[in-house]
């Protein structure tokens, strides 16, 4: 009996076997023939295109109707048959299912364990899912994509809007620079690049440093950590005051809470009392130890000061075509260039160089400010026309001379009527252009004519109210003179030279009395 069941159950597995064969080589038939057919309509079609576009000539209209009415019946009768195919193919693994549901529920009564076989690949759901089905959910698909771009389109909009907390900004700047910081709003905007907008910025307690507004380039990280890191920071048309410039370059805050990389400041003006400033452009970098690198520059390029930090010093370069001192508006240096240190309440510049009378000026100064200001230092003039020097005594020869200056005063504005210069001065080969010494020495002249000479020299002292000429010696042939002048604040002359004419055969000696004015000077023998 076992035998029996064991022979049965093969046999019915081997029948199983070979319908699972026929209905899989019948729907690969259906398959083929369904694709075969769809090539031959899409031949068939393409060929009556190409007869109806060469007959479209005698008959266009007609023909054209026509050939695109059998086109539509064809493309009909294809999805027709196409859906027959499928649902024909449906319902034979339908069937197929079925009989092996039958057949599993025998074998289940009795006591027969169901044969292991390959599982049937189930149908795609391309295969049988309708075409308006498909076209449905790529709609959805769309409509998802749309929505989500339309939620990432109104947060950005609203990270413009919306106002960030300014407690955390206002905290980590007060950290850095040592001063209260005050900041009216922030906005964030990804506009040209992501930034930071702040409006109505006050640093420091009066007198406080006021910035209608600024734009910060953040580290994107540091915006939502304690640390705030800025890659840069833009600001135009910032005023300074004298109280606060000190305190910008060497604040002593910390970067455990800010870190600012660079500074870009379009316009900036010193507010210096009694020193008149041009706006300046500036470009500072910053690094741990504070101000690494700064350059100030006016619009022209005319004017540069450069800074470089160097631990409580800042080492500063100065170049300008034409520079006018701050505080004294009536002198000019061409061609200025110097050296030298910045510290909180005083500039030292070890070395300058300018071009001034058509010769070269050189020496060095030291400004300093504070409770009072003062101004000082060295100077050596060589090559300067002397007829630009002491126009209209000389009218050539060229000047060299020597000396110290200073002045000091409580304001800027001030030092120059505290100013005093002494020095010693030479001129080679001039010309004294107001009078003939010969002539007037003989009697026979006064003011006017010209005496040519080959040296003069001579101290100088000079303040506001007066310039004094001390220790002239001049020579010119057998000709030689001594003696003082003086120019008051009004110009007026005043004065008296010895002169004296030595020749093998006389020796003549007279003193002359200088009077007038600078303009219009009077030498009149006294004896």
């Amino acid at each position: 009996e076992a035998e029996r069941r064991e022979r049965e159950e093969t046999e019915r597995r081997a029948e199983e076997e070979a319908e699972r064969k026929d209905r899989e080589e019948s729907e690969r038939k259906l398959r083929e023939e369904a694709e075969r057919g769809e090539r031959e309509e899409t031949e068939r079609t393409a060929k009556e295109e190409a007869e109806a576009s060469r007959a479209a000539e005698p008959e266009p209209e007609r023909e054209a109707e026509e050939a695109v009415h059998a086109r539509t019946a064809t493309k009909e009768e294809s999805k027709a048959r196409a859906k027959l195919e499928a649902a024909a193919a449906a319902q034979a693994r339908k069937d197929a299912r079925a009989r092996e549901r039958a057949l599993a529920t025998e074998r289940k009564a009795a006591g027969i364990e169901a044969p292991s076989r390959p599982a049937e690949p189930e149908p795609s759901a391309e295969m049988e899912m309708p075409v308006g089905k498909l076209r449905r959910e790529r709609n959805w698909a769309r409509i998802v994509s749309l929505g989500l771009f339309v939620v990432l389109f109104v947060a950005i909009a609203a990270i413009h809007l919306i106002p960030l907390d300014v407690s955390p900004y206002e905290k980590a700047a007060g950290e850095r620079l040592g001063e209260p910081v005050r900041i009216g709003s922030i906005h964030f905007s990804l506009v040209p690049q992501p930034h930071l907008s702040f409006e109505n910025v006050s640093i420091g307690a009066e007198p406080r440093l006021q910035i209608a507004s600024l734009d910060a380039v953040p580290e994107l990280g540091s915006m939502f950590a304690p640390r705030k890191v800025f890659r840069s920071i833009e600001i135009g048309g910032l005023v300074l005051p004298q109280a606060i410039a000190a305190r910008a370059l060497w604040g002593k805050g910390s970067e455990d809470a800010l870190r600012v990389e660079r500074v870009y400041v379009k316009g900036l003006k010193l507010e210096l009392k009694g020193m008149l400033l041009p706006p300046l452009d500036v470009e500072a970098s910053f690094g741990p130890g504070g101000l690494e690198k700064a350059l100030l520059a006016n619009a022209e390029k005319s004017l540069s000061v450069s800074l470089q930090g160097d631990g409580g010093k800042t080492q500063i370069e100065i170049a300008a075509k034409r520079l006018v001192l701050p505080f004294a508006q009536n002198i000019a240096l061409d061609e200025f260039s110097a050296k030298g240190t910045l510290v909180a309440q005083d500039l030292l510049l070890r070395e300058f160089e300018a071009r001034a009378f058509d010769g070269i000026l050189t020496g060095n100064a030291r400004l300093s400010w504070g409770d009072a200001w003062s101004f000082g230092g060295e100077f050596a003039a060589k090559g300067m026309d002397a007829a630009k020097v002491a126009a209209p005594i000389l009218s050539g020869g060229r000047f060299e001379g020597k000396g110290v200056y200073a002045m000091k005063a409580d304001a800027p504005e001030k030092l120059m009527a505290s100013a005093r210069l002494d020095g010693s001065f030479s001129m080679q080969k001039g010309t004294l252009a107001i009078v003939d010494l010969t002539r007037t020495l003989q009697g026979t002249g006064g003011t006017g004519g010209n005496t040519l000479f080959s040296e003069m020299t001579g101290s100088v002292v000079a303040d506001a109210s007066r310039i004094q000429l001390r220790q002239i010696r001049l020579s010119a042939g057998l000709l030689s003179a001594n003696g003082s002048a003086e120019l008051d604040a009004q110009k007026n002359l005043s004065g008296r030279l010895q002169i004296e004419l030595r020749a093998q055969v006389t020796q003549l000696r007279a003193t002359l009395a200088i009077t007038g004015t600078l303009a219009e000077p009077q030498f009149r023998r006294s004896n």
